[in-house]
């Protein structure tokens, strides 16, 4: 509700410094008689036109209703769409006023004209750096559209400016070519807010940069294994975003509160993320990989988990419970003075590990808290050796 706000009330500045620049830039052309500047009353006329459908669009685009359950968010992805078409329409009457105006006669008042057209392009290029910040901000493509008419406005003032200077140093075609510059100002403003509007209304994916700290987020979690499609659009000034991801989790719950973790801190890292709909599924191995603490490379349980100077990774078949590999890992953190339990924790998690046997209890403590969190299952066992706990896990299973 406050961006609303916030957007609605920038609009309507701009509106109404688009009637103050329309009203003083039809006044100097009536008293100067200039080309030029009848061109450049009629592009200010198509900015008014356009800052009142933009501030109309931004109040409509936060309604709700049950007709449209994904928001009417691209209503502003619309008004820019008719922005541009506004602005094409402007382009071509002012290339045909400037032919028209072949027979034009001397120019009047140019020392009036001179100043308030540099009033106007002082107050004009303030108030566009400020309405594109917020259209950052907010990430509202009606605002920075309009920040665009603003900056074209100025651009185009300033040819003209440069125009009636000319004439009055006596080079009257300076006028008459200033009218064919503002052309093209206006006609690339037209051509670059068009291709942002279609972009949006056809659902082209986000920039680069928002992909990658989407993609940034995801793999921060530990407990998503991979990544197998994300799919972020924009509309209006919201992001949509679709994540299909693989988990290590088993247990459904499990899962459904991942997704849930998982979109908040999507929602809290990326701005104005609006929905973030999630496909989680467990990774679907015929093998389990279990996790033991040694005391050394002989196969000895450890009485530690974070102090133990080796690991055992024992990977068994989910069918029959068969032995497939056992591979002996050292201890990575073994000499870190602190927080040694919490980093081989997540160490497990890198290496996929479904199960941890240890002869610690590990209840209440930090690796336990990080290992449970990401879905890992934790067992406390009294054997002494890991030929005797294979024994176990395999005769259980028979």
């Amino acid at each position: 509700m406050k961006q609303e706000i916030n957007s609605s009330r920038v609009a309507l500045c701009s509106l109404i410094l688009n009637i103050i620049v329309a009203l003083v830039k039809g006044t100097l052309a009536y008293l100067t008689g200039s080309v030029a500047m009848s061109a450049e009353t009629l592009h200010s006329l198509s900015d008014l036109a356009a800052s009142f459908a933009i501030w109309v669009g931004l109040r409509i685009a936060r309604l709700s209703s049950s007709k449209f359950p994904y928001g009417l968010y691209k209503v502003e992805n619309l008004v820019s769409l008719f922005s541009a078409v506004v602005i094409f329409f402007a382009g071509y009457e002012i290339a045909r006023k400037s032919l028209e105006g072949s027979t034009q006669i001397g120019l009047q008042h140019l020392p009036v004209a001179i100043a308030g057209l540099a009033t106007i392009i002082v107050a004009v290029y303030l108030f566009a750096n400020y309405e594109a910040a917020k259209g950052s901000d907010l990430n509202s493509p009606a605002l920075k559209a309009d920040s665009g008419h603003l900056k074209a406005d100025m651009a185009s003032t300033a040819v003209v400016l440069v125009g009636l200077i000319g004439s009055a140093l006596g080079l009257r075609f300076v006028d008459r070519v200033a009218a064919f510059v503002v052309v093209v100002f206006v006609a690339r403003t037209g051509w670059r807010i068009l291709v942002d509007a279609m972009r949006s209304l056809l659902d082209a994916s986000v920039d680069h940069t928002t992909l990658d700290n989407i993609r940034s987020v995801v793999l921060a979690d530990s407990r998503i294994m991979a990544i197998r499609s994300i799919v972020a659009r924009n509309s209006g000034s919201v992001i949509f975003i679709s994540l299909d991801l693989i988990c290590m989790l088993q247990s459904l719950d499990d899962v459904n509160d991942a997704s849930k973790e998982l979109a908040a801190a999507v929602k809290a890292t990326i701005p104005h993320v609006e929905g973030v709909q999630i496909t989680m599924e467990p990774a679907q191995r015929d093998y389990l990989l279990v996790a033991v603490p040694l005391a050394d490379n002989e196969g000895t349980l450890s009485e530690h988990f974070g102090k133990a100077p080796c690991l055992a990774i024992v990977k068994i078949k989910r069918d029959g419970r068969e032995v497939v590999e056992r591979e002996f890992l050292p201890n990575p953190f073994i000499n870190d003075e602190k927080a040694k339990g919490i980093r081989l924790a997540r160490y497990l998690l890198e290496k996929g590990v479904d199960i941890l046997y240890s002869r610690e209890s590990l209840a209440g403590k930090g690796p336990a808290y990080v290992l449970e969190a990401a879905g890992m299952h934790l067992r406390t066992t009294d054997s002494e050796s890991l030929d005797d706990l294979i024994a176990r896990l395999v005769a259980e299973e028979r």
